[in-house]
């Protein structure tokens, strides 16, 4: 439980700056993706994670209300795979960065 939390805060940490640098490149649909999409299943199975360790640390159970199931795991892994996907296929396109129509005008300051 110690190491999911320090990895928890290191992406805590970063989240912001990535998904502003991810923006910046990508635009803003690959940017909510990774924030609403990917990042919403990964703080479901979070939280899935902390009710499980606190059941089974207090010594009630490892049981939680809603299983990490294999099959939530493989369609987590299916979304980071075209997500990453699509990022290759932006730069092997060449659109990124000013590249991207909604990049073009001057950022807000």
């Amino acid at each position: 439980m110690e190491d999911y939390r320090q990895v928890l805060y290191e992406w805590n940490d970063s989240i912001n700056r990535n998904l502003a640098l991810i923006q910046q490149y990508f635009g803003i649909a690959i940017r909510e993706r990774l924030d609403y999409q990917i990042g919403g299943t990964f703080v479901e199975l979070g939280h899935a994670v902390e009710t499980m360790w606190r059941r089974f640390d207090s010594g009630t159970g490892a049981g939680s209300s809603e299983p990490i199931s294999d099959a939530r795991l493989t369609a987590l892994g299916a979304q980071i795979y075209a997500y990453n996907l699509d990022m290759i296929w932006a730069i092997q396109g060449g659109a990124v960065g000013w590249l991207i129509p909604e990049n073009r005008r001057s950022p807000a300051r």
